[in-house]
């Protein structure tokens, strides 16, 4: 999934970031949970003020106690051999996993590759509390705080008072400019990102404005509890902040009422499939039409997040409206009342926002209420607060330190390897791309002309592996025991690098400022057709750091896997109507690349997968097939591509391939395979990624893709009708 703009430094409780205008594939590690990566990032950074004795003695406890499942990626240990594998394999790869408890510190969710994510944290916390970079002493800053507390409200009282004083409307849009400028969504969100109908990136206005997960949170029909526990939160905190009771009280009515009539003007996800949005327009038409019919002052706006004039005045097509509807109902709706009304609604949003960063009695607060949401006990350490932070938002300035100590130990480790791992890693994405062009050379549902279509955008596929080569430095004096100008001057620098990209070319090898070498994760950019494997992911148990004379069947269902997924979503009900038009450049553009015959044939499958997936249930709900469509479609592709590239491998290295066609190292693919997803989480949790994730639950992806792919059957000897292998009598499958 495409990694948005955050709220200042706490990505907080808002899932309504989507990928669906940019088209953006981005299938992070960090992001498969969905709602569940934003509840955890949130609890990541909300000050946790009790890491002392007790905390450190129950998690030496649990470790201990069970087996480390935390750092141990041994397949063996996750794997329940109770369970027949043909009967559930989700519970036969996870089931030792999946019976442990939730740690103290992961109260809503855990994945059992979390172990790598310990690794890192553990090695970056002993460098960044030393080293005299930037990096380091934003870590220290964050790590002070004796300085935060001693700071108290003083901070927030000149956003206190610039909500008060908003009883213009220039000083209404000035404070609403100052809070998105700040990386806060107030009323509606924003991006900047490439367009199928541009040839630079231009920027999205959709809809937004919204603290609870989903605008269904609000209505009527859903639980109130969600709303109450929202309610109590604001008029706790602004009590907190030195307002009276009756203000307090007056102020959590205004936010809920203000946000009930916003999530009664948002969009359904099906209205988001089928609502089109306006073609890009330039500044001057959007802020005309939309200043028009009602009395947001739109230049103004504009101007404030910091839009070079000269584009402000260009008839370049730059602006991309989305949810046009709710644009339409939220300009009536900011017409018709007077620029006073939403004082406390601003300020809730400034609070919500810069909450991360004040004392202990304000994280306590807002754990209260993550713990009615999503039944969050308790937060993080500090200092994994502090280093998830910064890796978060400034992943390039972090991620070189990472970088630079991975170069340290790979030519301490292994003097006699070029390249290192870094190396490896390419060596298997070469391997996968050589084989999925022998797939799609093998299509014979897709007519010759869309096979070299598609053979043609493969080859051009762009594979950048580690992090990026250049690193800008901080446009920002970074200082030593002032968090909160640090992480305010963080939050200003994302919006200006945001901004800057308005009307320029995304280069290929572009990382963006959501992932860096540091982050778990991986993801695919359906625009440049590229695809981008950080170094973080370059360690067990994604890929294997002793025998570079090899592959492993664990590194292809592992990384392969991963990595395969990635490339199919350039083939995927989105990516395969994305071409290159001119070789010279490097965006793609939308077009009818594939001929109408293999376009229906096409469709008829993805049907197939759609409605096969909705027969899955979790927790008594159908899997809502035709959301998770395009992942699912990339998890069955992947599965396919690393699963041949594995068969593939030593053949084409001239080598013997009896290791790879044995039963046992099939089984270790698929098992491997599985147990990426091995998953804990509330049934809070899973409520929220059932209605918010794009992906299908952990043991769906799982079943279900295994389910079809007759090798798997083979390699377990499942027969045919059981749970594992099923046959509807088509192709219910891409690849």
């Amino acid at each position: 999934m495409r990694g948005e703009q955050e709220p200042l430094l706490q990505p907080g409780r808002s899932g309504e970031g989507r990928a669906r205008p940019r088209l953006t594939r981005r299938v992070c590690l960090d992001a498969l949970g969905g709602v569940i990566m934003v509840a955890f990032v949130c609890s990541l950074l909300i000050w946790h003020m009790r890491e002392e004795g007790t905390e450190k003695q129950l998690l030496k406890a649990w470790h201990e106690k069970k087996n480390m499942f935390l750092g141990n990626e041994e397949s063996s240990d996750l794997v329940n051999s109770k369970v027949a594998p043909c009967d559930d394999f989700y519970q036969y790869a996870c089931g030792a996993f999946l019976e442990q408890s939730l740690p103290p510190d992961h109260d809503e969710w855990l994945y059992a590759f979390d172990g790598a994510k310990a690794r890192i944290a553990d090695r970056m916390h002993e460098v960044l509390s030393s080293v005299d970079d930037d990096a380091g002493v934003l870590f220290r800053s964050c790590m002070d705080q004796k300085a935060i507390e001693a700071a108290g409200i003083v901070p927030m009282r000149p956003y206190m008072t610039l909500a008060a004083r908003a009883t213009t409307n220039a000083s209404f849009v000035s404070a609403v400019a100052k809070l998105h400028s700040m990386n806060s969504k107030a009323f509606f969100e924003w991006s900047v990102g490439a367009d199928a109908d541009s040839a630079t990136q231009v920027l999205y206005l959709e809809q937004g404005g919204l603290t609870l997960p989903h605008y269904r949170y609000y209505l009527p029909h859903s639980n109130s509890t969600y709303v109450a526990s929202l309610k109590k939160l604001v008029q706790k905190v602004m009590g907190l902040l030195g307002f009276s009771a009756r203000d307090a009280a007056r102020a959590a009515k205004s936010v809920i009422e203000i946000e009930t009539h916003l999530a009664t003007f948002h969009l359904s996800s099906a209205q988001e499939e089928t609502v089109n949005s306006l073609p890009p327009l330039s500044f001057h038409q959007v802020a005309t039409g939309m200043s028009d019919a009602g009395g947001f002052d739109w230049f103004s706006f504009f101007k404030g997040i910091g839009i070079d004039p000269t584009l402000l005045s260009s008839q370049e097509k730059l602006v991309r409206v989305l949810d046009v509807a709710y644009f339409q109902k939220l300009a009536a709706f900011l017409a018709a009342k007077p620029p006073a009304y939403f004082r406390w609604y601003l300020t809730w949003k400034f609070q919500d926002a810069l909450i991360g960063h004040l004392g202990h009695v304000f994280q306590t607060a807002d754990l209260h209420f993550r713990h009615e949401l999503y039944g969050i006990q308790k937060d993080p350490p500090r200092w994994k607060i502090c280093l998830h932070t910064l890796n978060l938002f400034l992943p390039d300035t972090v991620g070189a330190v990472y970088r630079n100590i991975l170069d340290k130990a790979a030519r301490r480790l292994h003097p006699d390897e070029p390249g290192g791992v870094e190396a490896r890693a390419k060596w298997l994405l070469s391997e996968l791309k050589l084989q999925f062009t022998d797939i799609i050379a093998k299509s014979a549902w897709m007519s010759p002309s869309s096979r070299q279509v598609a053979s043609t955008k493969l080859a051009d596929m762009k594979m950048e592996v580690g992090g990026p080569d250049y690193i800008a430095p901080l446009d920002f004096q970074v200082e030593t025991d002032g968090w909160f100008n640090n992480s305010v001057n963080i939050a200003h620098s994302l919006i200006t690098h945001q901004v800057g990209k308005v009307g320029t070319v995304l280069a290929r090898s572009d990382w963006g400022k959501e992932l860096g070498p540091m982050s778990v994760n991986a993801f695919y950019n359906i625009h440049s057709n590229a695809l981008f494997i950080p170094a973080a992911m370059l360690q067990r148990p994604f890929l294997s750091t002793e025998g570079f004379g090899h592959l492993s069947p664990e590194d292809f269902g592992s990384l392969g896997g991963l990595a395969g997924h990635e490339m199919s979503h350039g083939f995927d009900n989105v990516g395969r109507m994305f071409g290159p038009d001119n070789p010279h450049l490097p965006e793609m553009v939308i077009k009818s690349w594939w001929d109408p015959k293999t376009v229906a044939e096409y469709k008829r499958r993805a049907n197939c997968v759609s409605g096969y997936y909705s027969t899955y249930h979790q927790d008594g709900k159908a899997v809502p097939g035709n959301k998770t469509l395009e992942e699912d479609l990339a998890d069955m592709g992947g599965l396919h591509i690393a699963y041949s590239a594995m068969l593939a491998h030593r053949r084409r290295h001239g080598e013997p391939a009896g290791e790879f066609h044995s039963q046992d190292a099939r089984k270790a693919f698929f098992t491997t395979w599985a147990q990426t997803w091995c998953h804990l989480a509330t049934p809070l949790m899973r409520t929220n990624a059932l209605l918010t994730n794009p992906h299908a639950p952990p043991s769906i992806r799982v079943n279900a893709a295994l389910s079809q792919f007759t090798p798997f059957a083979e390699a377990f000897e499942c027969k045919p009708q059981t749970p594992m292998h099923k046959n509807l009598g088509v192709e219910c499958s891409i690849w």
